[in-house]
């Protein structure tokens, strides 16, 4: 059974050198359809790390674990995530426990 308390996916992506225009395309299209279709129950945001050409910290608010299930079946964020493969956007492909964390807010 899903926990019914928010969850945020924090990870670092890799963009290879002249593909980061792809990839902001492809993460715009995600930010609009989340404004258009998801407010309350999912926030996205992106920082580019300003240390690090090409490397961007990509930042998924959920606001429960059904919420975070429902919206990674989402033909768009499948088509996303199957181009950022298919068009060789990423340096390497981003792993769980590396350069993804799930983490839950602190609640005092």
């Amino acid at each position: 059974m899903a926990e019914t308390a928010p969850i945020t996916l924090v990870a670092i992506v890799r963009i290879k050198d002249g593909k980061e225009e792809r990839a902001k395309e492809l993460w715009r299209m995600m930010h609009e359809d989340i404004l258009a279709n998801e407010v309350g129950r999912v926030a996205f945001k992106l920082h580019h790390q300003t240390d690090q050409p090409g490397t961007y910290i990509v930042i998924y608010e959920y606001a429960s674990e059904a919420v975070r299930d429902e919206f990674m079946a989402k033909p768009l964020h499948v088509e996303v995530s199957t181009a950022s493969k298919s068009e060789g956007l990423l340096v390497r492909e981003v792993e769980l426990g590396t350069d993804i964390r799930w983490v839950r807010p602190v609640v005092f």
